[in-house]
């Protein structure tokens, strides 16, 4: 018969790529698996919505930006959400080096060992 195909192959996902290690999924596949068993069901969804669903928010223009902002075209969401996290690390790692240059910076204690026996010695 016609084999099946899951989300995880639709997502071009092997099997290796879903475990890290052989113990845990990693981020992006994790991501690319969520993503794609997301449109699977999206497509099994008739497009049509039922007479009894009528919430439709007003979304004001703040949110719409927002979204836009989320929704880059062409680009997953996974690589979105990993891009500002790489971005979110680098900021730590830049003020923490900044911290780190303003302390040595302040730093005066410098003592004079020249005249030290112990210095002689060596």
């Amino acid at each position: 018969g016609k084999p099946k195909s899951s989300a995880a192959q639709a997502a071009g996902l092997a099997r290796d790529d879903r475990f890290y290690g052989g113990w845990r999924p990693s981020v992006l596949a994790t991501f690319r698996l969520f993503h794609a068993n997301r449109l699977s069901r999206l497509r099994r969804t008739p497009d049509v919505l039922p007479p009894e669903c009528t919430f439709a928010p007003v979304l004001s223009k703040h949110s719409r930006r927002l979204a836009r902002r989320m929704n880059e075209p062409g680009v997953s969401y996974a690589e979105v959400m990993a891009r500002r996290q790489r971005k979110a690390l680098d900021r730590v790692r830049r003020e923490r080096n900044r911290l780190l240059a303003e302390e040595a910076a302040q730093c005066t204690f410098m003592p004079d060992v020249t005249g030290s026996r112990h210095y002689r010695g060596r």
